[in-house]
Parts: C-alpha cells; sequence; structure tokens
C-alpha cells in the first residue's frame, strides 16, 4: 500500500469555497478568545515564554509530561528556559499528577497538559487546573493532536495550542487560543483577528537572536512552487522517505547533534496557509468520517495480525482520530519485534513520539517503557481503507481462513408483504419503501433468503428505477436479517450484489445496509464486492423500551430532566392522534419554519404517500402524532413513525412560545411512554448529526439512547472489475 502519514495535497480544494478569513478561528476558539497564528506549535509555545518573560522579567520554567516529542522543546531551550518533566502515567491518564506537583521543591511558571492522539475527553485536567490556578501558574493545553475544539479541549487552560499543520495539508500553521486575561490586557491583544500573526513573528525573532529561519519574498515564492510540486508527487507515490528502520535510529541517537544543530523555523506563516486551510475546514466533518473508517480498518488488521502470529496486541485510546497506538503483551510479545513485522508487509508503522534525551536515558521512567512497547498506525483521510483490507485479505490467506461460504440458501422474490414480521428500522418497513417507490416513480421487490439448515432470515426491499436500458437497484437501510450471524449477512449481501448488481446486464446495485460501522463488516463488504460511495454515514441514538419508565427517566441528561420538569409544571393540553389532517398540520408548520431559516424539510409528496400507505388496514405503519395546546393554541407537535416493532421520531415543531417553555422534550418525553405502552421494543430518535445540526445533537443526546453509526453507502462491483473500483 502506499504510505501516507499525513494528508495529501490535490490542486483541485483550490475550488473549494473559502472560509472568511474573520470567521476561521471559530474551529478552535470561543467567541471571547484572542487567536495567534504562527508556523509551528513549538513557536507557540515560545511565544507563551516570551511573553511570561515580558511580564516577569525572568525566563519561565516550563514542566511538560515525560512523553512528549523533543522537537516541541528545542525553541525554548534555545531562548534560555529550564524544562522539566512530570510522569503522566502508562495510561496517559494524568493520575497522581498532583502529588507530583506538590512534591516540586522549586517554582514552577508553566504547566503543560498534552491532550494525547486527539482524544477530547481530557482525563484529569480539572483537578490540574484548580492547581495551577490555586498556585497562580500559567496552564497550557497541548492540543497539537486535536482536528478541531471538541469536548473538554480548550476549556481549562490559560492557552491552547493546535497543530492545524498536523492534520490539514498545509505547510504551516498553529493556533495559539489566549484566554489569559492579564496577557490579553497587558499586550493590548483584544479585538484583534488574524493581525497578530506579523506582530508575534516580529516580536520573536527579534527574541531569538539570529537562530530563526527567515526568508526574503522572492525565495518564499520558490517555497511556495516547490512545496506543491513535492505535495502533488507525494500524492501519486505516497511517502517514499518513510522507513521504519531509520525512524527508530532517529529517535534517540542523533539527538545531541540535533538540538546542537537545528534552526527554528521561522515563526511567520507560509503564504499558502490561510488559502488552503479556509478552504480545508469546510470539509471537517468529511475527513473526520474518513478518519473512523481508516481506524475501524486498522483494528480490523490489527486482529488478523494477532491471531496469524499468535501474539497478544492492545489498542490502546482506540477511539483516536489521529494515530492508533498498539501494544504488545504478554512473554510472547517481549521475543517479537512488531515494528519491524508490520513494516515488512507494507505497514507504514511508526514510533512516536522523539522522546527528550534525559527520557530516553532514564530507565525508569514510564515514559521511556511506553515509548520501547508501543507503536503507532497513521489515521489521516489520504489512506485507503480498500489497501488495508488488502493487506488483511493477504494475511489470512497465508493463514489459509476460510472467506465467505453461501450455504443452504433459498431464495424468495415477491412484491408483497408475507407477513414475516421482526424489529427492523422505519425505512425498510413495506409501507415506506412503497411511498419511496412511488414517488420516485420506481417497482418494487423484496428478496427473501432464508437459510434451511438453521432458518435464519435475510430479507430487503429493493427499489428498481429504469434508465433507458439500465436499471438502478436501491435498499435504503437494508438488507435486515432475523439473528444469525454477521457473516450470514455478508453472504447474503454477495448473493444479492450477484442478482441485482450484474454489470453486463445493465444493473446496477447500491445498498445502505443496516450494518454498524466496525472494521469486522467493513472488511467482509469489502470482500463480498461492495465499495463505498461518498462520506455519508448514517448515525442515530436508540433507547430500549424494554426498561421500566423510572430508568429511562433517571438515564435522562440533568438538563435535559429539569426542562421536562419545567414543561410539565405548565400543564399544557397533551392530545395524540393518528388522524391524517393532525399529521399534515404538524408537518406544514415545521416545513414553514425550516424554509425560514433555510433549512429543507422531508419532502411533502413522501409524508403524504406515508399517510395513504398507513391509513390501509393491514398497514406495517402507523404515524401518531403527539400535540400540545395552550390555551387552545397548537404550541408543538411530534410525528413518531411506529412500524414492526420500533418507533422513530420523524420530524417535530414548536412555536416560539412553546420553545420557550421546552415543549419539544415534553413532546419526545410523551411520544416514548405512548410507544412503550404501544408494545413496541426500540425507540430511535431518528438521526444525529454532530457537525451539521450540533444544537439538534446536543438535544437528543440529553435522552443518552445508545449511539450507534452504521456503515454507509455501497456499490457492488463484480469481481472482473473490482481492481479497477
Amino acid at each position: 500500500m502506499k504510505k501516507f502519514l499525513k494528508p495529501t495535497f490535490d490542486l483541485g480544494f483550490f475550488c473549494n469555497k473559502a472560509e472568511p478569513l474573520e470567521t476561521l478561528n471559530r474551529y478552535w476558539s470561543d467567541s471571547n478568545d484572542v487567536v495567534g497564528w504562527l508556523s509551528r506549535s513549538s513557536i507557540s509555545f515560545l511565544q507563551i515564554a516570551v511573553w511570561k518573560f515580558a511580564l516577569t522579567g525572568n525566563k519561565p520554567r516550563f514542566w511538560f509530561p515525560s512523553y512528549i516529542c523533543d522537537d516541541a522543546l528545542i525553541p525554548l531551550k534555545k531562548f534560555g528556559c529550564e524544562v522539566m518533566f512530570y510522569n503522566a502515567g502508562e495510561d496517559l491518564n494524568y493520575h497522581a499528577c498532583i502529588k507530583q506537583f506538590d512534591d516540586l521543591n522549586c517554582d514552577l511558571d508553566v504547566l503543560v497538559y498534552v491532550h494525547y492522539f486527539g482524544k477530547i475527553d481530557a482525563p484529569g485536567i480539572s483537578d490540574i487546573a484548580e492547581y495551577s490556578k490555586r498556585k497562580k501558574i500559567w496552564l497550557v493545553e497541548d492540543a497539537a493532536h486535536v482536528y478541531i475544539k471538541a469536548g473538554n479541549v480548550g476549556k481549562y487552560g490559560d492557552f491552547t495550542v493546535f497543530s492545524p499543520h498536523k492534520r490539514f495539508n498545509i505547510p504551516s500553521g498553529s493556533a495559539l487560543v489566549i484566554k489569559n486575561a492579564d496577557v490579553i490586557s497587558f499586550f493590548s491583544l483584544a479585538n484583534q483577528d488574524n493581525i497578530l500573526v506579523n506582530d508575534l513573528s516580529e516580536e520573536l525573532i527579534k527574541s531569538l537572536e539570529g537562530d530563526v529561519d527567515c526568508h526574503s519574498s522572492s525565495k518564499r515564492i520558490h517555497e511556495n512552487l516547490r512545496w506543491i510540486i513535492k505535495e502533488s508527487a507525494r500524492k501519486l507515490v505516497g511517502s517514499i522517505g518513510y522507513s521504519y528502520d531509520k525512524q527508530v535510529l532517529n529517535s534517540s541517537t542523533c539527538q545531541d547533534k540535533f538540538e546542537k544543530d537545528k534552526v527554528i523555523p521561522s515563526p511567520k506563516l507560509k503564504d499558502l496557509t490561510f488559502s488552503l486551510l479556509s478552504r480545508y475546514v469546510g470539509r471537517v466533518s468529511v475527513f473526520q468520517k474518513q478518519h473512523v473508517r481508516v481506524r475501524c480498518a486498522w483494528l480490523e488488521l490489527v486482529k488478523a495480525f494477532s491471531e496469524f502470529h499468535d501474539v497478544e496486541i492492545v489498542v490502546n485510546h482506540s477511539d483516536s482520530d489521529y494515530m492508533l497506538p498498539i501494544q504488545l503483551k504478554g512473554v510472547k510479545g517481549e521475543m517479537f519485534d512488531l515494528g519491524n513485522a508490520l513494516s515488512q508487509i507494507g505497514v507504514p508503522v511508526l514510533k512516536w513520539p522523539n522522546l527528550p534525551k534525559q527520557i530516553s536515558k532514564d530507565i525508569t521512567n514510564s515514559a521511556l517503557a511506553l515509548y520501547k512497547s508501543s507503536y503507532m498506525l497513521p489515521i489521516n483521510a489520504s489512506i485507503s481503507e480498500e489497501a488495508i483490507f488488502a493487506l488483511v485479505r493477504s494475511i489470512r490467506r497465508k493463514a489459509k481462513e476460510e472467506t465467505l461460504e453461501l450455504v443452504d440458501l433459498n431464495v424468495d422474490v415477491k412484491t408483497n408483504d408475507d407477513g414475516e414480521c421482526f424489529p427492523r428500522p422505519f425505512v425498510q418497513s413495506l409501507a415506506y419503501s412503497r411511498a419511496r417507490s412511488n414517488t420516485s416513480s420506481s417497482s418494487l421487490v423484496k428478496v427473501k433468503v432464508r437459510s434451511t439448515s438453521d432458518e435464519n432470515m435475510f430479507f430487503s426491499y429493493i427499489r428498481k428505477k429504469k434508465y433507458m436500458f439500465t436499471s438502478l437497484n436501491t435498499s435504503s437501510f437494508g438488507p435486515v436479517m432475523s439473528g444469525g450471524t454477521e457473516e450470514k449477512e455478508i453472504a447474503f449481501l454477495s448473493m444479492l450484489g450477484k442478482k441485482y448488481g450484474a454489470w453486463f446486464k445493465a444493473h446496477v446495485l447500491m445498498i445502505t445496509p443496516n450494518i454498524p460501522l466496525n472494521g469486522s463488516s467493513m472488511y467482509k463488504l469489502w470482500v463480498a464486492g461492495y465499495r463505498r460511495v461518498g462520506n455519508s454515514n448514517w448515525s442515530s441514538s436508540r433507547i430500549d423500551l424494554s426498561q421500566s419508565e423510572e430508568r429511562i427517566r433517571g438515564a435522562l441528561n440533568k438538563k435535559w430532566r429539569n426542562q421536562l420538569v419545567k414543561a410539565e409544571r405548565c400543564n399544557f393540553e397533551l392530545i395524540e392522534s393518528t388522524n391524517t389532517n393532525d399529521v399534515l398540520q404538524v408537518f406544514e408548520l415545521s416545513e414553514q419554519y425550516l424554509s425560514s431559516i433555510g433549512i429543507q424539510s422531508v419532502s411533502k409528496d413522501l409524508v403524504k404517500e406515508l399517510l395513504v400507505e398507513a391509513s390501509k388496514g393491514d398497514s406495517d405503519l402507523t404515524l401518531r402524532v403527539q400535540r400540545v395546546y395552550s390555551d387552545n393554541e397548537l404550541i408543538g407537535g411530534v410525528i413518531i413513525a411506529e412500524s414492526n416493532g420500533e418507533a422513530t421520531y420523524f420530524f417535530g415543531w414548536s412555536s416560539e412560545l412553546g420553545r420557550k417553555n421546552y415543549v419539544t422534550q415534553l413532546l419526545l418525553w410523551n411520544g416514548i411512554l405512548s410507544s412503550k405502552e404501544q408494545g413496541l421494543s426500540l425507540f430511535d430518535l431518528g438521526g444525529i448529526d454532530h457537525v451539521g445540526s450540533p444544537g439538534v445533537a446536543k438535544f437528543k443526546q440529553g435522552l443518552n439512547g445508545e449511539e450507534y453509526i452504521n456503515v454507509g453507502t455501497f456499490l457492488y462491483v463484480p469481481r472482473l472489475f473490482r481492481f479497477k473500483v
């Protein structure tokens, strides 16, 4: 596989819409923060040191966790700062750090907390922040691995340092987020945006007395052109300079010379930085989804590799979206060279960090032990999940593991439902499938496959739309299976692809299967002949209605529950109905409101078709509307779709008065209780989009259901064409 240790550059990004520079800072800061832009995170640390020196007249003493990259410390050392280290623990969760701080027998000026591997939960930071405040120490959050501000990142520190140049393919760029009121006031930084860049850079250049690499404008033009050519070539051939053996040698033997000879890069941003970054940030949600899939693919490779070599490999921080840290465990692992073995099969395994020399020589330090036992697998949007799966398949072929087999399967193709019923998504109900077919001028077939050996059943509604001589076949949220194993489901998908995705017969099959996003399901889909289309992954949350009402209510987020209590105390009139006109009334109000804020609503034609289907005597769908009135005035309503043992929040609306009194919480809660009374097993919140609709996502998360993500949309590719797709 091509080795991409960081994202690749594409000239096509210049065609993307650019984010205005005035609003660019919002991805890394709050509205009241001041943001300075410098070339590297190491220069941002240096800028903090310069400010501290200007305020106190003394070169500040820094305390970093010992598991840190030496590159980040060199500018501080050249400036004359003393750098000390503390132990963040073998699990990097900052346990017992306060005791280390209390045992320190010298004054401390700046304390650094590192958000390792892009994790956003920030364990232990609240205690460290409290200690820093009490001791009047500046707290700096090192968020170099974090994509954009999220979770607890940036909430506690006087400063937060982000490194967009590590996460996006830009030539330079570090965002220094400043919350410290003394610094903002003393240096008159308030209400400045990107003007800060040049001011900070000039100040730093003066402080370093010639150690900074500064270039003329003509040389910068040549640098920009050279960078574009180099990065364009890397997109074609990968990181050809990568070598596992070289980086292992460089990690510990060359640091003395490196620190002595290293010239500090210019603090100023390269000319291309903002031009590219402003075009990248609009695609953050796309990149994040790609990172999740790459991580899942690496996890599947680690699983296959450990089984083949019979060694125990532990994945640390498995939710990381920057690097995936893995460790060998057990007696056998001590004799096994994991890094070399992975690099031999083409995996771009990394050793990180490039430890400071005093740590690399301290055999008692947990950071050194962690470094020696840990290996990193890179995660970025340029790494191909298909290339990783090709490595997985080669490993399993060496192990002579059998791939998918189809045995004892009986296929039944029907156009009508035959009464088979078990919990399945609303969009795989017969009523929804018919409604979608009617609104898209397509025909509908139901494919049922039953295994004669164990009576497991798989089925899917498929919409067939003709385009001249071509048939486009699609399955939304399907196929679905009743019991059985995931392997059998993917086996069925293979059969389904051969029947409805035969390109020689001008048949094309696209599916969005109701399968969880994980490495195993992604790999089996790939083996079965399916290739990803687009970057969408449906995500939502489910509530188990078999729980007691008290338990469901007790699980609600405290703030959400308090808002529900306030709404209940208003004694509004609650009315439940399945009347067609009542559903249409709420839909039309919802449509009008969404249109007023520039958001597209559910198709009106689809809603009308669903109502027609739901009104049929043998329908497998009920659209139930919950409405709230205040003094005979409708102030809110939600539509719940009930089908085949599941309930799904479809859409809702509330007036200004309703929103002020939290009627949506009241309506949704009563919808959950009603679904429970109907004997349904699950309540689905109808989708969660953390990036596109963060406010709605936060509201739905308040119910504390079980969140899930599905694998996405796939195209079936016949075997003859798979090497090209």
